[in-house]
């Protein structure tokens, strides 16, 4: 494991995203209206109103798990814009383009403009949500650990090799030592140790690493789930509205497509190019394009009626977080894939849901209140001043959840523990737990 690179951090923070394009669309806000961010999904960005990260002040923090999907980033790559682009193509083609439909057009070459260069990158809000969390985890964690003098507060992470997870990494690290840097003749509060690779797939990518898990998301039996729902809630009319009757098109290339009009709708937010207007698509039609997305993330990423898959396949996550030594932090940093199934298995409320009516899932399981960009668990264990009792918290991006079902949100170390290792000891054996 390398030492943490404060050029390449400094780089991460400073770095610029990209020149400020004009927002699309604003001189036609009187004509259309925003739609919704919460309906941007797993593309919403984190709450950053804090306090994060509250302890109470009797007690002091012994040893920490943290684990964060990657900040708020531009689209991922290219191919979310050709599949569009190709669509506009055919249309000018076969003649059917609407003038809104142009409009649209011109509202993807801004998107690809705005992306180009940084595919899949932070953007400006990325960075900053590492910056808010990484101070108020220096502020409210590291700095409430009590160790002998002269000793620091040891963090080691761990990324995924993807870039934007590498910059996250980096981002908040560096940024949970800037308010602790006092000169160059001072000793740190903390040292840090990165490490990135797909050494740590096992880790961070482990809905590829884990063979068993990657057959499901490929060929399980949530897809028939999946598709039964979107034949019955999109019916492609946010396509044709744009892109006219093209010859031999039918109804599921229509709602397809419609599903790829939302998958760069729900990134204008956090990419700085505004809100996504009903000038694309109608407040209900983006909302039921939210609820197959979540449903598809639903099926594939937490606990639920089809498989516990992914459950099994974060144990080993969860057991390196419960690993750290007193006075150290172990992170992760990784996706939403990562994140979600962490949260199924601890069996935290908020991201725990079973329902056999998949009509039901939106309303019990959200997408953007569990694994938003920037989203964070940080399992934190405590002790009194006398160091005779030992408790546990939890923080669920930066907020005190309840660790267990009608706990208490401090839960004494013993229970909680014996709670977890009853969760991993089921998901191990093959035996579901709720």
């Amino acid at each position: 494991m390398k030492k943490f690179s404060i050029k390449v951090a400094v780089a991460v923070i400073l770095t610029a995203a990209t020149t400020a394009l004009p927002i699309f669309g604003a001189k036609n806000k009187s004509v259309f209206s925003e739609l919704p961010a919460c309906y941007d999904g797993s593309m919403s960005g984190v709450n950053l109103e804090g306090p994060f990260f509250v302890i109470p002040d009797s007690l002091s923090v012994v040893s920490c798990g943290y684990m964060s999907r990657h900040g708020a980033r531009y689209l991922s790559s290219e191919k979310k814009v050709k599949g569009l682009e190709k669509g506009i193509d055919e249309a000018r083609k076969a003649g059917t383009l609407t003038a809104r439909g142009e409009r649209f057009a011109e509202l993807v070459a801004t998107v690809r403009k705005a992306s180009e260069g940084h595919w899949g990158l932070l953007s400006k809000e990325g960075i900053h949500e590492q910056e808010v969390f990484g101070k108020a985890f220096a502020a409210n964690i590291i700095e409430r650990f009590r160790l002998p003098e002269g000793h620091a507060v040891e963090q080691n992470a761990v990324s995924s090799y993807v870039p934007r997870v590498v910059e996250t990494m980096y981002g908040f690290t560096c940024n949970t030592l800037i308010d602790n840097f006092v000169d160059f003749n001072s000793k740190p509060l903390t040292t840090i140790n990165t490490s990135e690779g797909p050494e740590y797939d096992d880790l961070t990518r482990f809905f590829i690493s884990n063979p068993t898990y990657n057959s499901y998301i490929h060929h399980g039996e949530w897809k028939g789930v999946y598709d039964d729902f979107v034949k019955d809630r999109i019916s492609g009319d946010a396509a044709r509205v744009l892109l006219g009757d093209i010859p031999g098109k039918d109804a599921e290339w229509y709602r397809k497509y419609s599903m790829e009009i939302y998958g760069m709708l729900m990134s204008l937010r956090v990419t700085g190019l505004g809100a996504p207007t009903t000038e694309w698509m109608s407040e209900g039609e983006y909302k039921a394009c939210w609820e197959a997305a979540n449903l598809d993330m639903y099926l594939k990423r937490t606990l639920n009626s089809v498989s516990d898959e992914a459950c099994r396949a974060a144990v080993p996550l969860l057991g390196y977080l419960l690993q750290a030594d007193r006075g150290e932090i172990v992170e992760v940093f990784g996706h939403a894939e990562t994140l979600i199934p962490l949260v199924a298995v601890m069996g935290l409320p908020s991201g725990v849901a079973l329902v056999k009516d998949y009509d039901e899932v939106a309303a019990k399981w959200k997408n953007y209140e569990v694994a938003p960009l920037g989203s964070n668990i940080a399992i934190v264990t405590l002790e009194n001043e006398k160091a005779t009792e030992k408790y546990m918290m939890v923080f669920h991006n930066g907020l005190a959840v309840s660790p267990m079902p009608e706990s208490g949100i401090v839960v004494k170390a013993e229970d909680y523990l014996d709670f977890l290792t009853n969760r991993i000891t089921s998901f191990s054996s093959g035996a579901r737990s709720n």
